[in-house]
């Protein structure tokens, strides 16, 4: 009888200390657009403008700064997605060329363009209002 009850106290306080963290294993979507614009070496003149296609897209689930979590590739319209995840924070980035020259003397000549989004219903649909625009 006491093994019984011992048995029910720690399933009870399993149960209770998980807790469901940002990321996969959930119903919520989350789509977003990314937008290119193509200018020549001196970033003077416009070569190209529309959507991006094949461009990497990252998700960092949570706080956790240090390394992303999935990637997804654009479609042919811009557009990606990513899938299954739970309710909590995200933060979305792909990579950009930098126009102020800033960067020109160090390995990576890319800056971060980063969306941070908050998905609050487990079954929710997220669109990312604002269009994230890469130059190149």
């Amino acid at each position: 009888m006491i093994s019984k009850v011992i048995l029910i106290l720690f399933v009870c306080l399993a149960f209770i200390s998980c807790s469901d963290e940002e990321g996969v294993g959930g119903e919520a979507t989350l789509r977003g657009y990314v937008w290119q614009i193509d200018y020549n070496r001196e970033f003077t003149k416009i070569k190209f403008e529309g959507p991006a296609m094949n461009k990497d897209v990252f998700i960092i689930y949570g706080s956790d700064t240090t390394t992303f979590h999935d990637d997804t590739e654009t479609h042919w319209d811009g557009s990606f997605e990513f899938r299954y995840l739970k309710e909590g924070s995200y933060t979305v980035y792909v990579y950009s060329k930098d126009s102020s020259g800033a960067a020109e003397n160090i390995e990576s000549p890319d800056i971060v363009v980063k969306k941070m989004i908050t998905i609050a219903g487990g079954k929710d649909f997220v669109e990312i209002a604002d269009t994230l625009v890469v130059l190149n």
